[in-house]
């Protein structure tokens, strides 16, 4: 289904596309299985056409640059006409998708506790390139990770070590690399996305090492998680804390 016109038109005479992208507080109050959902962000992931079971599944994230982060799915004969107009930074208006559960899923992007899922009448508006600031990682207290929604640099201490996780169910997520770090009060599960367990062990990182890792923070069953692309982003500092504060290290973001 086509945008008609009209809209398309008003949608391209808006002089800032800032001022296009779907509030935080509407996301925020979206209900499940509402069938006429509208929304507006740009293309912040792109998880590539995959095969569950007898179906084909595409998935993205589209940002609102205000911290929501909404992963769009997309089944069999939809993915062909929706795909082509995903790009990473593209800004991306639908019309007509529908609200569901989120939580269930081990492999949900977004950041909020559900899933968009487009539907054979759901419309598409392509709005062009956002140009975004560098992409250069911030410094981040541990505490304030889930303040952002941008790359961001953690200093911490291995609470659990990196270890290879098999996914229980089918997704679009391969295996990846599981741990937590810590700063002695909260912990923060970690995910290496492109992992391998004999690469990792080269690094001779250990429970209680300082380190300093670069991602990004997702969701995955509805608990807060850094992504991390590749263990490059992942350096030792000196510094080492004992089992007895890494034990006290507890308290989720």
């Amino acid at each position: 289904m086509n945008i008609s016109e009209r809209i398309r038109r008003e949608l391209y005479e808006q002089d800032d596309v800032n001022d296009l992208f779907t509030p935080s507080e509407t996301l925020d109050n979206i209900q499940l299985n509402d069938y006429t959902i509208k929304i507006i962000g740009y293309v912040d992931l792109i998880v590539p056409t995959r095969r569950v079971g007898s179906y084909d599944i595409f998935k993205f994230v589209l940002n609102n640059n205000d911290g929501k982060l909404v992963s769009i799915v997309v089944w069999d004969e939809n993915i062909e006409r929706i795909q082509r107009h995903i790009e990473i930074n593209r800004v991306i208006y639908l019309d007509g998708v529908k609200a569901q559960d989120g939580t269930s899923y081990p492999d949900n992007k977004g950041n909020v506790s559900y899933q968009l899922h487009v539907r054979d009448n759901t419309a598409i508006c392509n709005l062009g390139i956002i140009r975004l600031p560098d992409n250069m990682p911030e410094y981040t207290e541990l505490s304030d990770a889930l303040m952002t929604n941008r790359r961001i640099v953690l200093k911490g201490y291995i609470k659990t070590n990196f270890a290879e996780y098999y996914n229980e169910v089918p997704s679009n997520d391969d295996n990846f690399g599981c741990g937590s770090i810590t700063d002695g009060t909260y912990k923060l599960e970690c995910h290496i996305q492109s992992f391998n367990d004999n690469d990792y062990k080269q690094l001779n990182l250990d429970k209680g090492d300082k380190i300093e890792i670069i991602g990004t923070m997702r969701r995955r069953n509805g608990l807060p998680y850094l992504s991390i692309d590749n263990i490059e982003d992942i350096r030792q500092l000196i510094g080492h804390m004992s089992i007895t504060s890494l034990l006290g290290g507890v308290q989720n973001l």
